[in-house]
């Protein structure tokens, strides 16, 4: 078994490889780490990340609970939805007052 491989890479538990060229870069990021150990040890990771599981699919190599933890840390659904609520509502403002105060 390979941790990232065919174990999850938060909490290790067995789950299936998820495409055949997952072995080779596991192997090619443990020879070049990314980032160094310190960095993954401190996101919890029991091995170190591949490009794509760091920043294009961070649940790549996990359980489901784990990965959908990852993807929440990593895409902040809640904030992101605030700000695009209060950017509505600005825009919002901004179209309201140049109307109102149009010369008819």
């Amino acid at each position: 078994m390979t941790y990232g491989v065919d174990q999850c890479r938060v909490c290790g538990t067995p789950i299936p490889i998820r495409g055949p060229d997952i072995l080779a870069d596991q192997e090619r990021v443990n020879r070049k780490p990314i980032i160094p150990e310190v960095e993954w040890r401190k996101l919890g990771l029991l091995t170190s990340p591949t490009r794509e599981q760091l920043y294009r699919n961070p649940a790549n190599g996990c359980c489901g609970p784990c990965g959908l933890k990852l993807m929440r840390r990593h895409y902040n659904y809640t904030k992101r939805a605030m700000a695009v609520i209060g950017l509505a509502v600005g825009l919002a403002v901004i179209i309201v007052g140049v109307i109102t105060y149009l010369p008819h």
